[in-house]
């Protein structure tokens, strides 16, 4: 869980993103439920746009989002949407290659013998 400067809690589980918008006071993290015997807790990750802020020379003043929480399973369950909607979940590049590389090479052969 974390809290941001009002006191809002974000209840997250093992794979899921949340996002936290600018903060002018600390951020706690407490980690409750992981299974320390197995991990010793929790990691998180850190990433934020200072040295783009400080390269285009300018400062976050205004609050532009409210916390935001995104799941592993909504996460997966987009990526899988991605996925059918062009057709890529059912193709095997290694075989398609092969068939194309074999399928070529027999057309080039049938070619020589007309």
């Amino acid at each position: 869980e974390s809290e941001s400067e009002s006191e809002t809690v974000i209840p997250w589980s093992a794979g899921d993103m949340f996002c936290v918008p600018l903060q002018k006071t600390e951020m706690v993290h407490m980690c409750t439920s992981a299974n320390s015997n197995e991990y010793g807790g929790a990691a998180l990750y850190w990433i934020h746009d200072e040295p783009l802020m400080n390269y285009l020379g300018v400062a976050p003043i205004v609050k532009k989002f409210e916390p935001t929480l995104y799941t592993r399973r909504d996460m997966l369950a987009r990526v899988q949407e991605i996925q059918h909607s062009t057709g890529n979940c059912h193709t095997d590049t290694r075989t398609s290659s092969t068939r194309s590389s074999s399928s070529s090479s027999s057309n080039k052969s049938s070619r020589s013998d007309v």
